[in-house]
């Protein structure tokens, strides 16, 4: 299956009214901050509009490696998730928004020098997901985020209290896919809505200018196939399930983007062994707003989980997808344990 992910519309913005301008992303955040305040500070405003800029110059270097390895050299810098990190660190730094970055990459937890601002939030990353099967083709790979209120004092470096969170309480979260067409899904707990960067502008513009859904009909399972070989319940309930419903299975080799092709498509999603921190809980929060359920292998609501000190870089296999496909999953798998 192709890995290449379509925009959700056209980037100038084809439905867009007559005599209406378009929705850029600083605008839509602000907007919905508006009705829903987070703080009454403005960070959370101002850490998302850094993060979305960041992205704009990942997405340059996403392109610039894939036109190194289709073309020849194209300038010299390796796109790697340290380098992703570090650009996203940089943007962070001195800005006084964040005072912790959690990194998939890092083992450790991100601080801030103690002579910079310290702000209010936690910032959980995946830097770079790409397909690690095909090392000589990066035409598809994202980024996933999410956002956390710290818990330790504010003004003072963050804490390793600031990340034993309930995933119920992220206050944003997102995830941006780098490929024909660079797209930014995100929420602020209000609704999924997702924005694709134009190619001139540099900015981020709504499309489509509604909330997105998930689609209550099962088209694909997206997943690991080596998954449907494990003898565990998940896996034989999704066989099962893939069987039953006589439905075609699928994977692009980059779990971010199995999750946009999920949206875009219609779809169950598997993601086996995902972050805890940096991928299951946004990703189960972005599902969620979509009116979709994400469970853990045991049948667990995601979202209901709890990091504690220790489990940061947990791993965590998520099912994700309509109600009635997931409930149906989670029913094989319990008379499958008894």
């Amino acid at each position: 299956m192709s890995s290449e992910v379509a925009s959700p519309m056209s980037p100038l913005g084809a439905n867009v009214r007559k005599g209406k301008a378009a929705t850029v992303f600083p605008s839509h955040v602000r907007r919905s901050f508006k009705h829903h305040p987070t703080d009454y500070t403005g960070e959370l405003v101002r850490l998302l509009d850094d993060l979305s800029l960041v992205t704009h110059g990942i997405s340059a270097h996403v392109a610039e490696a894939d036109e190194q390895i289709r073309y020849g050299k194209v300038g010299n810098q390796k796109i790697t998730s340290d380098f992703v990190t570090r650009e996203v660190y940089h943007s962070l730094a001195n800005d006084g928004y964040a005072c912790l970055i959690l990194s998939k990459g890092t083992q450790a937890p991100l601080t801030f020098p103690e002579y910079v601002p310290h702000g209010g939030y936690v910032v959980c990353l995946s830097p770079l997901s790409y397909d690690s099967l095909n090392d000589h083709f990066l035409s598809a790979a994202g980024t996933v985020f999410s956002v956390y209120k710290r818990k330790s004092s504010a003004s003072l470096p963050g804490r390793s209290m600031d990340l034993q969170q309930n995933l119920g309480d992220q206050v944003a979260a997102g995830y941006c896919v780098y490929s024909s067409a660079t797209t930014l899904y995100y929420t602020l707990g209000q609704g999924l809505y997702s924005f694709v960067l134009h190619p001139l502008a540099r900015q981020y513009f709504l499309q489509p200018n509604h909330k997105l859904m998930w689609e209550p009909n099962v088209t694909c399972v997206y997943l690991d196939r080596n998954l449907l070989r494990e003898d565990t319940p998940l896996a034989h309930a999704v066989k099962k399930f893939v069987q039953d419903h006589n439905l075609r299975v699928g994977d692009s080799g980059c779990a971010v983007v199995n999750v946009a092709l999920c949206i875009q498509n219609g779809g169950l999603l598997v993601w086996k062994d995902a972050h805890l921190l940096c991928e299951a809980a946004p990703i189960s929060f972005l599902v969620e707003q979509g009116m979709g359920v994400a469970v853990s292998d045991q049948g667990q609501r995601v979202l209901d989980l709890k990091s504690v000190e220790g489990n940061y870089h947990a791993p965590l296999t998520i099912c994700c997808g309509p109600a009635s496909a997931v409930e149906e999953i989670c029913a094989t798998m319990q008379s499958l344990q008894k």
